[in-house]
């Protein structure tokens, strides 16, 4: 998805939108026929990881079916939804592990009751059970001595639906036997749980690495999970399970058929989008999966300009909505104009990463440096994005929208967005209640001495930091440890 890469299917060439779009049309006609009823609108579940060319095709695909897309939802974060209402009443922090066919997603989560908070999504979006299967279909070939050019089609079709069912029965037996046509003689497969933990331990690997990355972006350990979750059939086999097991130190959960988890939750958010009463009592809120930011030019150590660095603005991982601002200078002497270019991605070179967009902006002829921009990054959950470029020195203000998901909000919608979005544009130092609690900390620290000042005004500066960060997980999280503090030494001194 998301990309140009055609298809041949039936002697002609399609790209995955359109084959997305012949499956969307189908499952829409089968939907139809069985509730005697029109439908127009879906929420579609795709991959957390999926990046916003990948999204948008996705939509896409939902038009060319004759489909509004309501929301594209996150699957681990639907396989979430699903998997909590069972038990709204506990609170506990849950690792939802999504292999499917094509996608690897891992996501955590706290569960307050019935708020469900995203915290972290990694993600390899090359990485899924048909590699499994591939990575078996090739040890087998290879076993027989035989090149995929000696096996047609048919054959190779076949092969591919008995590791299926190999791999499948390798999560209840220990070895597994079956007799397939190859080049057209009948010979036997046979696979033990052990060989074929060895045969898919590269994809393995790649799969550890997707764990370690989603907790330490959580900043959460394995002994703080109360819950982990498996879903999509590529969790069937034994060693994926094993793994997941070995590594988080806990059993595994599959509350369902892992098939089958996310297509429910997917369900339960149409009737959150439809304010169906028996769910109304759940609230949920999703992360940015994505780091956001722009290209920027550093100086080497000859003191040449090197160009196409990547600078985020916005991480991955931050809760959406969400707006955040950084200050950058003009590079070169007499610079009339900067190109601010936006991207998408993790890696250091921007031509690694997604382009979105780009934004001109005129400055007046300085000296390198003497230029500053404020660049503000706004986005939220339907993948709207307000760039914001105010030049310093003049104020002079320039904005573009940027819709990833092109043609899928209608006016009405991007309005709402914006209006939700320009609470968020305040710094946090700035706001009220922000200054109230610095300005009491400054007061309770000049009537303290010795270790209990010290400990304050470490608390202070964590209060701090977390401002400048404008991530409100962090701010919330400063407060939580600088208040008791002030209200211990408040007490003192009225008494």
């Amino acid at each position: 998805m998301g990309t140009d890469q055609q298809f041949d299917l039936g002697g002609k060439n399609y790209s995955a939108t359109e084959l997305s779009a012949l499956l969307l049309r189908h499952l829409k006609d089968e939907a139809q026929a069985q509730l005697n009823s029109e439908i127009v609108e879906a929420v579609v579940s795709v991959p957390a990881y999926f990046n916003e060319s990948q999204r948008r095709a996705t939509k896409q695909a939902g038009e060319l079916a004759g489909l509004k897309i309501e929301r594209l939802i996150n699957e681990p974060t639907a396989a979430a939804i699903f998997c909590s209402m069972a038990d709204l009443s506990r609170n506990k922090t849950v690792l939802v592990f999504d292999l499917g066919g094509g996608t690897l997603d891992v996501t955590i989560l706290n569960q307050y009751q019935s708020v469900i908070e995203i915290i972290a999504t990694a993600g390899n979006h090359q990485l899924g059970g048909e590699d499994l299967t591939d990575a078996i279909v090739t040890y087998f070939l290879k076993e027989h001595d035989l090149l995929r050019s000696e096996v047609d089609c048919h054959e190779l079709a076949q092969l591919r639906h008995h590791v299926e069912y190999i791999k499948r029965g390798l999560s209840l037996k220990d070895a597994i036997s079956t007799h397939v046509q190859l080049a057209g003689v009948s010979r036997l497969l046979v696979l033990t749980a052990e060989k074929l933990a060895s045969i898919i331990e590269p994809h393995l690997q790649k799969m550890h690495a997707v764990l370690k990355q989603a907790l330490r972006d959580a900043g959460v350990m394995t002994t703080q999970l109360d819950e982990v979750i498996l879903v999509g059939g590529g969790t069937r086999a034994l060693a994926v399970a094993d793994l997941v097991r070995k590594y988080c130190g806990c059993e595994v959960l599959r509350h369902t058929n892992p098939d089958e988890a996310i297509a429910l939750g997917a369900a339960l958010q149409a009737a959150l989008k439809s304010q169906d009463q028996s769910i109304s009592d759940l609230i949920l809120t999703d992360v940015c999966p994505h780091s956001l930011g722009v290209e920027v030019a550093n100086r080497g150590w000859s003191g040449q300009i090197q160009t196409g660095h990547f600078s985020s603005i916005i991480d991955r991982n931050v809760v959406v909505p969400c707006s955040r601002e950084r200050r950058f200078f003009t590079v070169s002497d007499n610079q009339t104009e900067v190109r601010l270019k936006v991207y998408q991605g993790e890696h250091r070179r921007v031509e690694k990463n997604l382009l979105l967009g780009e934004l001109q902006i005129s400055v007046d002829a300085r000296p390198a440096g003497e230029q500053a921009v404020d660049v503000r990054f706004s986005y939220d959950i339907n993948g709207l994005l307000e760039v914001i470029a105010k030049v310093a020195q003049t104020g002079l203000s320039y904005s573009k929208l940027m819709l990833p998901q092109q043609g899928v909000l209608s006016e009405e919608e991007v309005t709402q967005s914006l209006q939700r979005l320009s609470a968020l544009k305040t710094h946090p130092r700035e706001k009220q209640v922000n200054q109230v609690l610095l300005t009491r900390a400054e007061r309770v620290f000049q009537m303290t001495l010795g270790q209990l000042r010290d400990q304050l005004e470490h608390l202070i500066r964590q209060y701090e930091f977390a401002l400048d960060s404008q991530d409100e997980r962090k701010i919330r999280a400063a407060v939580t440890t600088l208040l008791p503090l002030l209200e211990q030494l408040d007490n003192e001194e009225i008494q």
